[in-house]
């Protein structure tokens, strides 16, 4: 699948022009390793933006991969990433640098007894003329960075390759993955959760993904449903997932915590937000269709 990842930069507000510009940078350099390449499969919310023109803002990049912690060498990891940035901002030329800033495992507290386990990553980026930036991003302590969520031991079923620019490609969620992992989330909210947990960004998702890709078929419909159960193993009690469980009223709750401030005074959502039951009611309606 082709992407327009220049332009996307281009038609970037001149306040923004630099975060784009980086995450050029940190995609371009993932592409040209084989290994991040092959280990490193994009979701979440810069996937829609840059896959289906979503006009939801993130400043996070999410990746995946099935591999658990002990199956990744994590010095060699970090090399790569750091040498990938380098060839990257030789081979594109832009005004900024990126840098590794920091990488730690989470939740830090019994890594090794956790199983579902993550990389948190701040790539920082500064734009080369300004030296103030530029000593603070080669002291380590910049102020401007790319956040990376890579979650670990995290099977991906449906996978497709985007196209950059040039010829670098990533692998990335296809719709059918990227839509089973938001309900995911969304259910996910309130299972195994003393605390309900909010993510107030996924209803709005999934219902941009509805509303602005063609229906799903049938087939596509069983592929997210088997994505779904896939991805819940060890998350989700299967006695949660059913086809009422969005009709639960704590899902709903929790879902909407939060849900008006992506409108609000951050814009995380260009133009007009969907009204919260509106927006929900279609995502209830296509999870109710699924292949139960």
């Amino acid at each position: 699948m082709e992407t327009n990842i220049s332009q996307w930069v281009n038609d970037a507000p001149s306040n923004n022009r630099h975060f784009r510009q980086a995450v050029h940078l940190i995609l371009h350099g993932i592409g040209g390793d084989d290994y991040l390449r092959r280990n490193m499969i994009m979701k979440g919310g810069m996937l829609l933006g840059l896959r289906y023109q979503s006009s939801r803002h993130t400043k996070d990049i999410d990746f995946s991969t099935a591999l658990k912690l002990d199956d990744i060498d994590q010095d060699d990891f970090t090399q790569r990433l750091k040498d990938a940035l380098v060839i990257a901002e030789d081979e594109i030329p832009y005004a900024v640098t990126c840098r590794l800033q920091k990488m730690e495992v989470m939740p830090k507290k019994d890594v090794k007894n956790k199983t579902f386990p993550a990389f948190r990553i701040k790539v920082a980026y500064a734009d080369k003329q300004d030296q103030k930036a530029m000593r603070r991003l080669q002291s380590g302590d910049s102020l401007t960075t790319v956040k990376i969520d890579y979650s670990l031991n995290e099977a991906s079923y449906e996978i497709e390759t985007l196209v950059l620019d040039g010829e670098e490609r990533i692998q990335a969620y296809a719709l059918t993955d990227l839509l089973a992992e938001k309900l995911r989330s969304i259910i996910q909210q309130v299972a195994r959760r003393a605390e309900p947990k909010s993510r107030r960004q996924d209803i709005y998702d999934v219902w941009y993904l509805l509303t602005h890709c063609d229906p799903l078929s049938l087939p596509e419909k069983g592929l997210v449903l088997s994505s779904l159960k896939r991805k819940s193993v060890g998350r989700i009690a299967p006695d949660i997932l059913n086809q009422q469980t969005l009709s639960r009223k704590d899902i709903r709750e929790v879902s909407e915590k939060g849900y008006a401030t992506l409108g609000n005074l951050g814009n995380e959502v260009s133009g007009e937000l969907p009204v919260f039951e509106e927006a929900y009611a279609t995502v209830q309606e296509c999870y109710e269709s699924l292949p139960w």
